[in-house]
């Protein structure tokens, strides 16, 4: 069941087919700050009631390509194999290159595995027979990848097409950052 006010309500009647910006200078103008919109905006797309169109389509509706130094894409799971697809293919839709992703498989039963290497077979796939603590698993996916930024994720996450180009951005226009994140 999804409860929804008739603000919500009347926000997701207006958004359809309208970007982002339109919604944000027409909807209630001066009454809703376009973040408080854009966070109402969010729990729509959330709740499967909107379709998120990207930001960062060119004026040709193209996605933006980014090129840079080497991120590592470094993937903990432990039974995992249900959330697996949708992170994987938000991985592949990136617009950065270049990208390395390895998984720390941390003793699955569920058949990650075969799955893995069935269907992503360039991925770089660590398999530990004996469960360990996260902290331990990451290091294990570290030692093994070869990029100058790391990318911690859980296999439950669904990344924007632009997320791994946007921290990458920040990391590199900051030379005092040692971290960032989404």
């Amino acid at each position: 069941m999804i409860a929804i006010d008739s603000l919500l309500l009347d926000l997701w009647e207006f958004a359809k087919d309208k970007s982002l910006e339109t919604i944000t200078e027409d909807f209630h103008p001066g009454q809703f700050p376009p973040a408080e919109i854009r966070a109402s905006l969010a729990c729509l797309a959330e709740a499967g009631l909107l379709l998120r169109e990207p930001e960062f389509e060119s004026s040709s509706g193209h996605l933006e390509r980014a090129a840079g130094p080497l991120v590592s894409i470094i993937i903990v799971g432990h039974n995992s194999l249900e959330w697996l697809p949708g992170c994987l293919e938000s991985i592949g839709r990136q617009t950065y290159a270049p990208i390395e992703i390895c998984i720390v498989d941390n003793a699955s039963s569920d058949g990650s595995q075969t799955w893995i290497t069935s269907n992503y077979p360039d991925v770089n796939y660590l398999r530990i027979n004996q469960v360990v603590s996260f902290a331990k698993a990451v290091n294990i996916g570290v030692d093994a990848a070869a990029g100058e930024y790391f990318l911690l994720l859980n296999p439950d996450t669904v990344l924007e097409p632009d997320v791994i180009a946007e921290l990458v951005d920040k990391a590199r226009t900051n030379p005092r950052c040692g971290a960032v994140g989404a």
